[in-house]
């Protein structure tokens, strides 16, 4: 375990150490993901129930995949986290039975009046719209999914994480690894992951967050192939 930075410390800033993900951060991982899953920004604007959140988006790595997860660690305090699932044809089979028990859940919910009307207009969305706006992933690779707090991001974690998921998954004889990422015109988002390497697999519009925001959306999966490792 050791320190990540971007440059060399002048005794500012605490130092933050990557670990591997240990059962007692669940609560943490979970609380991560609803501060930062909406663009970055916390959820609640788009679905204030996070325990529902927390569980479409973590519930998978924590519960069936913990050996391929870590966590950043700040002074004690779990700061940010990487997930990944390494074993594409489990993730392909189980992560849609647990948005199907979120659906049911949610659907339960709404029926017991614990839902305010967006959240209903939010199921409806879901059911009619949602499904459909998912783009396509590659077969047989990982997929990664990592979120820092915001007082962590621009220290080279983000780095970090992507170097410790390519060496992990190359272990394991992977081909490479995918994410789904929102895109937009002022965002920029399929340019910037251009430039680190990714390719663009698949794309469609996203109206999940509209009335949120002023400008379109497009939901992309991006992905990376590792290239031959060189020998000498």
């Amino acid at each position: 375990m050791s320190p990540v930075r971007d440059e060399p410390s002048t005794g500012s800033q605490p130092e933050v150490t990557i670990r591997k993900y240990r059962p007692e951060d669940r609560d943490a991982v979970r609380a991560i993901c609803c501060e930062t899953g909406l663009l970055g920004n916390p959820v609640d604007p788009f679905l204030a129930d996070r325990d529902l959140f927390a569980d479409l988006f973590t519930a998978y790595y924590t519960d069936y995949e913990a050996a391929s997860c870590w966590v950043a660690e700040c002074a004690g305090e779990v700061v940010g986290y990487l997930l990944i699932a390494a074993h594409p044809r489990r993730y392909a089979w189980l992560q849609p039975v647990i948005v199907g028990k979120g659906v049911l859940k949610a659907c339960w919910r709404a029926l017991r009046g614990k839902y305010r009307q967006n959240y209903l207009t939010l199921l409806r969305w879901f059911l009619r719209e949602g499904r459909k706006q998912v783009p396509k992933v590659p077969p047989r690779y990982a997929h990664l999914h990592f979120n820092l707090l915001p007082p962590y991001r621009n220290r080279g974690i983000g780095r970090a994480f992507y170097r410790i998921a390519e060496s992990y998954l190359r272990q394991k004889g992977l081909p490479g690894y995918y994410g789904q990422v929102l895109s937009s015109p002022r965002r920029r988002t399929e340019a910037a992951y251009r430039r680190y390497g990714f390719a663009v697999y698949d794309k469609t519009p996203f109206t999940g967050y509209r009335g949120l925001y002023d400008e379109p959306l497009t939901n992309m999966t991006v992905v990376k192939t590792f290239s031959p490792e060189k020998t000498t």
